[in-house]
């Protein structure tokens, strides 16, 4: 199915984005005798995650969540009229994340998630008894997962990559970017979009006059690769962290 296709922007004009997000390095530092560090960064990345959720409590703006290992999968109901929803979700938790001492990476595609648990054998679907082990099953699947999971390593570094599919659902006050054959990288340091700049208090504590400004999120950005020497050896991460502290 194209986009254009989709029931949700067919009928509704509602764009059914999807969002994958997880820690830059997670693995790097979790095996490099750094577990506390990286259980620390994923604990806070979460309680962000659950702030913004609480957030759109309603039924019109509610949000689906799904974690897998480090990362997490967010979908809307339905879907906005544009991408400013998850674009900013995607820059206020990047942001946060950032003057936490972690970095985290984002892609923003389409799609949906359907219940497969009646896919598996009733003997697996049936409850596990805790003393012969866990069977445990992941009970949803669909190109949401497939496409913004694949999106997001479409390429290296602490990166905001949005699908061409959905590019033309920018909203008007996007912030600069990058142009590829299949993608686009944000400015994720942007500190004049609006929404952003509504949700970071949320997470940071701090009233709206009080908030980073975007040159804050550089040197701390800079201050990050500093204390990653590792990071070093790898040219493709420098190059986009590079890239984005050049917007």
């Amino acid at each position: 199915m194209k986009l254009e296709d989709h029931p949700h922007l067919k009928e509704f004009g509602l764009v059914p984005w999807a969002m994958f997000i997880d820690i830059e390095g997670f693995s790097h530092i979790y095996l490099n005798q750094f577990e506390n560090d990286a259980l620390m960064q994923l604990r806070k990345f979460s309680r962000g995650l659950k702030k913004i959720f609480d957030a759109y409590d309603q039924e019109d703006s509610r949000l689906f969540v799904h974690g897998i290992g480090d990362g997490f999968l967010v979908l809307p109901d339905f879907g906005d009229p544009t991408l400013e929803r998850p674009l900013s979700i995607a820059m206020a938790l990047m942001q946060n994340q950032l003057l936490n001492g972690g970095i985290l990476k984002v892609g923003i595609s389409w799609g949906t998630l359907a219940d497969i648990q009646g896919v598996y054998p009733d003997q697996i679907r049936q409850k596990n008894l805790l003393q012969r082990g866990i069977f445990r099953l992941w009970p949803v699947m669909g190109d949401a997962l497939i496409r913004s999971h694949q999106i997001a390593n479409s390429a290296s570094g602490p990166l905001l990559i949005v699908d061409n599919d959905v590019s033309k659902y920018l909203p008007n006050n996007t912030p600069k970017y990058f142009t590829y054959s299949k993608w686009l990288e944000m400015d994720w340091l942007a500190d004049n979009i609006p929404l952003t700049n509504s949700l970071l208090p949320l997470l940071l504590g701090v009233r709206h006059n009080n908030l980073p400004q975007k040159n804050d999120f550089k040197d701390q950005l800079r201050r990050y690769i500093s204390l990653n020497k590792s990071l070093s050896k790898n040219n493709n991460w420098i190059k986009s962290a590079n890239t984005m502290l050049s917007m």
